[in-house]
């Protein structure tokens, strides 16, 4: 039996129905561990087959209280997985992150096996040189995928997960320009200091928004770039095809995303958001004239 985990919020339950399901329908032997990095509230969590719900007061190191009182939400709960990551590990021989946002669409047994022989498997983001049409943005975030990952119980890995825990307890923040966002830009220097990483390129696992310029998605066939379509990352509803329905009523959705989550400092307005990302955006410009000289 293996594990696969994700970590979200109460209002990600919608989502993570059909991640439970896809997982279900293509791994029935696996079983998934949903981490809610929320206070536990009065709620009836949903009863899926192969699934168990986790909260992280059952994590063994405790820091991550000090985390929730400096980064945001999303942030938040973006850094706990390599917590999580970390305390799997000392419990089974591999594990899979995968995004609360993601699908399946068919089985990743080759993904599984990437691990035979390496202590992580990474997933690139970008597979052409140029392929992309803002390849630049790519590389500004974040060239290996922090939405699907597996690892693999060696002591290689105890020390690569206890340095990552010590990165995103410290420097967890989202601040793309000056090197920082999340847990993800840390994957970016681990190859190079720890001994068997594998980068496991496939044009149908971890297609999302962010590479779609360069892998052409066939819903009818279930295919990217002619490889078989497996697992792709929706960061909004309005991106699903017309083939994926959510399981849950409208009514019964609004609930779930109405939870406002009580770990992690508040998010920033829509409003707040579009003033920091403008003013981000005059910053690089500043940055790039300066670069100049």
């Amino acid at each position: 039996m293996r594990t696969l985990f994700t970590v979200a919020h109460y209002r990600h339950i919608p989502r993570v129905m059909l991640l439970a399901q896809s997982i279900q329908k293509y791994h029935p032997q696996d079983r998934l561990q949903i981490w809610l990095t929320d206070v536990q509230q009065s709620l009836d969590l949903p009863d899926w087959e192969g699934v168990s719900w986790h909260y992280l007061n059952e994590l063994s190191d405790t820091s991550w209280e000090q985390m929730a009182k400096k980064y945001g939400w999303e942030v938040f709960r973006e850094n706990m997985k390599v917590y999580i990551g970390a305390d799997l590990l000392q419990r089974f021989e591999r594990i899979l992150f995968v995004d609360p946002r993601s699908i399946f669409f068919q089985p990743c047994e080759d993904l599984w096996a990437a691990a035979d022989s390496a202590q992580m498997v990474l997933i690139p983001e970008l597979l052409q040189a140029d392929g992309h049409p803002k390849q630049e943005v790519i590389l500004n975030q974040g060239i290996y995928q922090n939405h699907v990952w597996v690892a693999r119980q060696t002591e290689d890995s105890f020390d690569f997960f206890s340095w990552w825990k010590s990165q995103v307890k410290e420097k967890g923040y989202v601040d793309v320009c000056r090197g920082l966002n999340a847990d993800r830009y840390f994957l970016e220097i681990a190859p190079s200091i720890f001994p068997n990483f594998t980068i496991y390129r496939h044009p149908g696992i971890g297609v999302s928004h962010r590479n779609l310029p360069e892998r052409k998605v066939n819903w009818f066939q279930r295919t990217s770039n002619d490889f078989p379509l497996v697992l792709h990352e929706f960061q909004e509803e309005t991106e699903y095809p017309a083939s994926v329905q959510p399981l849950m009523s409208r009514r019964e959705r609004k609930l779930w995303e109405a939870v406002r989550p009580q770990l992690g400092m508040p998010e920033l307005s829509n409003t707040q958001q579009k003033i920091r990302a403008s003013l981000l955006k005059w910053e690089a410009r500043i940055h790039r004239f300066f670069d100049q000289f």
